[in-house]
């Protein structure tokens, strides 16, 4: 039924580019809906930023597999790593804004000034 979607050469399973790059699609917009709806959680919004950065890199890592080419590979490795420290800086910011304002609303954000 799906034989033009996923088909077997040799033991290797192998995935369409128009099936890859809808994948791709999916998980990015997914990601970029999801940063504009939950404005008012910190935590859902960093969530969305890295499901953004994880569907760019099913991106790089597509389009490097389907034209044989390391370099898509080693950018998601780069894009990855910056995402790691992204985290991690923005989860600072989160336990310093529960500790003064007790609370971690975006719009304690605004307030962080005045707490």
């Amino acid at each position: 039924m799906c034989n033009f979607i996923i088909w077997e050469v040799d033991d290797f399973m192998i995935v369409s580019f128009q099936n890859l790059t809808n994948l791709f699609l999916l998980v990015f917009l997914l990601g970029f809906t999801g940063f504009f709806e939950a404005r008012r959680h910190l935590i859902s919004l960093i969530l969305c930023a890295e499901i953004l950065v994880f569907g760019s890199n099913l991106g790089f890592i597509g389009i490097g597999y389907f034209y044989f080419d390391i370099t898509g590979q080693i950018g998601a490795f780069l894009v990855s790593s910056v995402a790691a420290c992204e985290v991690a800086v923005l989860l600072a910011i989160v336990i310093v804004l529960r500790r003064l304002c007790e609370s971690i609303s975006v719009s304690s954000l605004t307030r962080l000034k005045y707490c």
